[in-house]
């Protein structure tokens, strides 16, 4: 028995045995054109998280109940077809595609003394060459908050790196040094225990 019923995100849910799910699918009453429509309706929608962060593949999928791998395609359309001063790129961040804003604005793009809405003067902070590895840690940071490992809001700062100074020599590999002390502090902080509990499954 195949069941096709309306969902909350505005399509179609076809329910059916595994083994005929090829099918099942000629039962969706939405047909291709409109899932795609209905993923860039999406996109649109989150184009605000592209200020901080990016838009996932994995979050598209959850609120428009679609399959992923279509919208994977979709998102890497949608950064094809984006103009050339917005510089969109789609790039798969962790195992998940991502849509974010490339850190190569051209400087026509945003000219010095321009009179520019604040939306727009909040989005050429992020225009900037240099910026990919901000947007790559806290697209990390959000999907670590969203993967429920953790009760409590994530807390950690994202700030830029500073200067490294390298430590003293009796402080370099210091855990092959001084194997037992380092031993006795991992297991006395805590930090085992830790990443037993929420790393159990190695992710």
């Amino acid at each position: 028995m195949i069941l096709v019923e309306p969902n909350d995100a505005g399509g179609w849910t076809v329910t059916g045995p595994t083994q005929v799910k090829a099918l099942a699918d000629l039962f969706d009453p939405e047909v291709d054109t409109d899932k795609r429509k209905r993923i860039r309706e999406a996109i649109d929608q989150s184009r605000a998280d592209l200020l901080s962060g990016g838009v996932s593949a994995a979050r598209l999928a959850t609120s428009t109940k679609l399959p992923l791998q279509l919208i994977e395609e979709e998102l890497k359309s949608y950064a094809k077809d984006a103009k050339a001063d917005e510089c969109l790129v789609a790039r798969r961040l962790e195992g998940n595609i991502v849509l974010f804003r490339d850190g190569t604005a051209p400087s026509s793009a945003i000219r010095p003394g321009a009179s520019m809405p604040f939306i727009d003067r909040v989005r050429s902070l992020f225009a900037r060459k240099g910026d990919n590895e901000k947007k790559i840690a806290e697209t990390s940071k959000e999907n670590l908050a969203r993967s429920g490992k953790f009760s409590k809001p994530i807390v950690t700062e994202l700030l830029p790196a500073m200067k490294f100074y390298p430590a003293e020599a009796n402080h370099q590999k210091y855990y092959q040094q001084n194997p037992e002390h380092f031993e006795a502090f991992e297991k006395g902080s805590g930090r085992v225990s830790f990443q037993k509990q929420i790393w159990r499954d190695g992710q």
